[in-house]
């Protein structure tokens, strides 16, 4: 996740909004982030701005993000979505020129794969909550492509099938791709619940990482993953996917 660093004078919480490097009107700011190396009245009613000049504390002024260095300005592009955090961090959550966007919606996950370099975290509310806000800011624009990540993401269950839902009805041209050890749709309700969204543009990516069952365990380090890797892939198979 690309992540830029500047400084804020003010407390606040998480910001999530969509940046804009051109002045709209002022009805259509309430929901996005201005960047701009002035800061004046035109800054009014957005929802934050980030800048190069140093931040300065104004009761009629957005939160600014300051001290931004003005080569690092051309990051940004109209119509990316990023997070603003009250420490100066600035998180990019989707970026509207790259084609390998990813909703990152827990960290949380049910193997514990010798080779991934994401450590074990307990599940993060604020991840999901970021995802979903993701969405509300991409809808009714055009999205090729969808992937949803972890962790693992299907053991969030119905906030999973949740964020699926909306991707479909939202955005029904998309391809949405589906990161995941599989192990889930071993379970045959949980399996069925997700035909009922399913598109034929969905893509089931599962880890496989052997055709012998100790070898894979041992990867994944967690016992009987394979039989449940296997088991979900072929309940998958059975639902058409």
């Amino acid at each position: 996740m690309l992540k830029l660093c500047g400084k804020t004078l003010a407390t606040f919480k998480p910001i999530i909004g969509e940046i804009v490097i051109e002045k709209v009107p002022f009805y259509k700011r309430h929901d996005k982030i201005f960047v701009t190396e002035n800061i004046n009245i035109d800054c009014l009613g957005y929802l934050a701005i980030i800048s190069t000049v140093k931040p300065v504390k104004n009761i009629f002024m957005p939160y600014i993000i300051g001290n931004i260095n003005k080569p690092k300005l051309a990051i940004f592009n109209k119509g990316d979505i990023v997070k603003l955090q009250d420490n100066g961090e600035i998180f990019f959550l989707w970026e509207i020129r790259s084609n390998q966007n990813a909703l990152l919606i827990t960290e949380s996950c049910n193997c514990n794969c010798l080779m991934c370099p994401q450590p074990i975290q307990k599940h993060d509310q604020s991840l999901y909550n970021n995802a979903s806000r993701v969405l509300d800011l991409l809808k009714n624009k055009e999205i090729d492509t969808f992937c949803i990540i972890g962790g693992e993401p299907t053991l969030l269950e119905n906030n999973f099938i949740n964020i699926l839902s909306r991707c479909h009805d939202e955005h029904s041209s998309a391809q949405i791709d589906i990161l995941t050890n599989g192990k889930k749709f071993a379970d045959t309700t949980f399996t069925s619940k997700i035909t009922n969204i399913h598109s034929c543009k969905d893509i089931f990516c599962v880890s496989l990482h052997s055709d012998i069952d100790s070898i894979h365990d041992k990867i994944v380090g967690c016992k009987d993953s394979y039989i449940n890797t296997i088991t979900g892939i072929y309940n998958l198979a059975k639902k058409k996917f």
